[in-house]
């Protein structure tokens, strides 16, 4: 999925963002094979962009988080979950 459909998908707040975060992970010039550990992801958005980015993402959440962030599933919706890009511990 690309940038501009994640942010119709995923809506304004992420939408809001998108573009600022996107340009942000451009100009970290990480190695397209870096991994990377996402501690306290929230709602994911990072993560998100970064796996859309290519990366590998590992995210910080328990599979029992049962938060609301976690049930939102942005991740799923943008096809950056389980045994894609973005995983969870």
């Amino acid at each position: 999925m690309n940038l501009n459909t994640a942010k119709e998908v995923l809506g304004k707040e992420f939408a809001f963002t998108a573009d600022f975060v996107n340009e942000i992970i451009q100009n970290l010039n990480l190695p397209k094979n870096a991994r990377i550990l996402d501690i306290g992801t929230g709602m994911g958005n990072m993560a998100i962009m970064l796996a859309l980015n290519g990366y590998k993402v590992l995210t910080g959440e328990p599979e029992t988080d049962d938060s609301i962030y976690a049930k939102t599933g942005l991740a799923k919706k943008c096809g950056q979950s389980g045994g894609g890009p973005f995983n969870r511990i």
